[in-house]
C-alpha cells in the first residue's frame, strides 16, 4: 500500500518542483546588457511595453510613458526599438530587451 502511495505522490511533487523553476516570459527582464552591476549602482528602470506606429514612439518604463531623449531616472532614452530601448547614462549605454530571451520575436 505504502509503495503505491509513494508512486501517486511522486510525480505531483516533481511536477510542482518543475513550475517553480520556470521564467514567466512576459515579465520584463531587469539588469543591464552584461548583468554585471556594481552593487551601490542604482536600479535600471523596468521596461514594460513600447508605443510603435505613426505617433512619436514612446517607451512604458516604471508605469510612466516617455519619448525619445527624456530622462527617465537619471538616464536619458537614446534608442526605441521593437524589441526594447537603450538609455545612457555617463556615456554609459544600459540596452533593456522587451521580452525574455526564451521568446522569439518574427
Amino acid at each position: 500500500m505504502a509503495r503505491w502511495w509513494f508512486m501517486l505522490i511522486l510525480p505531483c511533487c516533481v511536477a510542482q518542483a518543475a513550475l517553480d523553476t520556470l521564467q514567466d516570459p512576459t515579465l520584463p527582464l531587469t539588469g543591464t546588457a552584461s548583468g554585471n552591476r556594481a552593487p551601490h549602482a542604482e536600479k535600471l528602470p523596468r521596461l514594460q511595453g513600447l508605443i510603435l506606429g505613426r505617433g512619436p514612439q514612446r517607451a512604458i518604463l516604471d508605469g510612466e510613458s516617455y519619448r525619445l531623449g527624456e530622462r527617465v531616472a537619471g538616464y536619458r532614452l537614446v534608442n526605441i526599438r521593437r524589441d526594447g530601448v537603450v538609455l545612457e547614462r555617463d556615456g554609459q549605454r544600459h540596452s533593456l530587451p522587451l521580452y525574455s530571451s526564451k521568446v522569439k520575436i518574427q
